[in-house]
């Protein structure tokens, strides 16, 4: 507004108009699959829904549910809630292609291979999400655990193969917003509602469009007595 102030012409009317919706709407795309898949996990791991709730309830004070929103400070305290957001989102990452980069004049050695000047690569975060000497032979299953048992040399193995918001330069800048909304929003939904999955289907189904969006997530919310 500032700048709108100083110079007009320069920054107009589309130019606000394009920057706020930008602040809006980036990142509700993958915050939104984010939140699903973990919602989608804990709900058909009832133990480990069971000691998030447990561990939110120890956070409460007794007072009315608008008045119980845990601060992001003190989510930050809370190693479960932490450890199921970070295995959400390692099982489903919202972004399902790599972000391709062109090596660049004099090639590049990666993992002990040359690759020539111009030559196109990148990580699947798949792929690396589900790397089994990373996670372990349970890769692909829904296991907080892992990220509070594992000990520091594994831990550090497990944090450069995880790459929910990229890795890097290109790291997404609005990755600290995203974590604050997840970390607020969760335990606030586990605290006051019931989740049941709609159906009888043992696994939903996605499809990549970049985003990988579920097709088929229905749920039953029922809000707590």
């Amino acid at each position: 507004m500032n700048a709108r102030a100083a110079d007009p012409e320069k920054v107009t009317d589309d130019h606000i108009f394009m920057l706020g919706w930008g602040n809006i709407s980036a990142g509700s795309d993958t915050t939104g699959v984010n939140l699903s898949a973990i919602l989608y996990h804990l709900i058909r791991n009832p133990g480990a829904m069971e000691r998030l709730v447990d561990e939110i309830s120890s956070k409460r004070d007794g007072r009315k549910c608008a008045e119980t929103t845990i601060p992001f400070a003190e989510t930050q305290q809370m190693p479960f809630l932490q450890a199921c957001i970070k295995e959400g989102m390692r099982l489903h990452s919202a972004t399902g292609l790599p972000l391709w980069r062109v090596v660049p004049k004099g090639g590049a050695d990666i993992c002990g291979r040359f690759f020539p000047k111009g030559n196109i690569v990148g990580v699947n975060t798949w792929v690396a999400h589900y790397d089994e000497d990373a996670f372990g032979q349970d890769a692909h299953l829904f296991k907080p655990d892992r990220w509070l048992e594992a000990s520091g040399n594994q831990l550090r193995i497990m944090e450069s193969f995880f790459m929910p918001f990229g890795k890097g330069s290109r790291t997404c800048i609005g990755r600290h917003i995203s974590m604050l909304e997840m970390s607020k929003l969760l335990p606030v939904l586990i605290q006051n509602f019931e989740f049941e999955l709609a159906g009888v289907k043992e696994h939903w189904k996605t499809q990549n469009h970049w985003f990988v969006m579920p097709l088929d997530f229905n749920v039953k919310v029922r809000m707590k007595a």
